[in-house]
């Protein structure tokens, strides 16, 4: 009897264990899940004092705002768009980036990154004056499983990833009173496209108090990363490459327009605050090879985007 009670027992956990499965497999994973597994297979920055693991944990369990995570498919094969993005010359394919301060060969792993972001006009009013914001790049780096250039079925997935964490402090106090990571994940698949996954967060007593404009600012910086996404699908499309004078070549118009956009308060809002910086400004993707650009837009509208897929992709601009 005991035996068969033990088996009896057994067989429910079973089927408990195999139904809790089922339920998990059904459904999109949480904000949690989603950041344990976005990029734990490539090592991390080992200096503590740029990558705080501790933090991070708290970050993935914070309910301060919902992390903004996005995910498509990019036509462009793993090695090419990996050893792009890894050059680091976020200015001339992201619309978050205004400017970068720190030049791309020194961005690298447990080094800083410093920059002029885009997403400002949601967090100035609400940060205090006196802060400094640095920001460190706590991944860089792809699994061993990419070395060979292909999918293997026996192997681990080819996993790179790029991020990195930051914390806003009080000065002279130095207590850190935000903090929050961005990282972009490259998966190769097996048709030569790259499935590309963003997750950006921020926690901390300021994010708990502003919830809707740290939400609103990383909305924004999740939609630009997508557009630049596109962006360099379409160059890819069209010239066979991601060459970095071809990517940089329709930036240059994007400059000027930045530069009228910062001498019209009507239309940006600017902050430096030590090595935080900010201002507004809005960009279209170009036809790759052109070396034009659309006009800036000063009005929040809905422009498509045609992808070479023949998908269209909805963006707030």
């Amino acid at each position: 009897m005991a035996t068969s009670r033990s088996l009896s027992v057994a067989a429910v956990a079973a089927v408990v264990a195999l139904a809790m499965a089922a339920a998990t497999a059904a459904r999109p994973p949480t904000a949690a899940e989603a950041a344990a597994t976005l990029s734990a297979s490539v090592p991390y920055c080992s200096d503590p004092t740029k990558y705080n693991k501790t933090l991070d944990g708290m970050l993935i369990a914070s309910t301060d705002m919902p992390a903004q995570i996005s995910s498509m498919v990019v036509a462009v094969p793993t090695s090419v768009l990996v050893e792009y993005i890894f050059k680091a010359n976020f200015v001339d394919w992201n619309p978050l980036f205004n400017t970068q301060a720190t030049p791309p060969e020194n961005v690298t792993l447990c080094g800083s990154l410093d920059a002029v972001y885009s997403n400002g006009q949601f967090l100035g009013p609400i940060l205090p004056k006196n802060i400094i914001g640095p920001h460190y790049i706590v991944q860089k780096g792809c699994t061993p499983s990419c070395a060979g250039g292909k999918p293997d079925a026996d192997a681990d997935p080819c996993t790179c990833a790029f991020g990195w964490f930051f914390t806003i402090n009080l000065v002279p106090s130095n207590e850190i009173v935000t903090y929050g990571r961005h990282t972009y994940t490259f998966e190769m698949n097996a048709d030569n496209t790259t499935t590309v996954s963003s997750y950006e967060r921020a926690a901390g007593k300021i994010v708990a108090a502003h919830s809707q404009p740290w939400t609103n600012a990383l909305q924004e910086s999740l939609i630009q990363g997508v557009q630049g996404m596109v962006c360099l699908e379409r160059q890819y499309q069209e010239k066979g490459e991601l060459d970095v004078d071809d990517v940089a070549a329709f930036a240059a118009t994007s400059s000027r327009e930045r530069a009228s956009l910062r001498r019209s308060p009507t239309l940006a809002v600017a902050l430096q605050v030590r090595d935080i910086h900010w201002s507004t400004s809005r960009r279209l993707c170009p036809s790759a090879g052109s070396g034009r650009r659309a006009p800036a837009t000063t009005a929040r509208a809905l422009e498509s985007l045609h992808t070479p897929r023949g998908q269209f992709v909805w963006i707030a601009l």
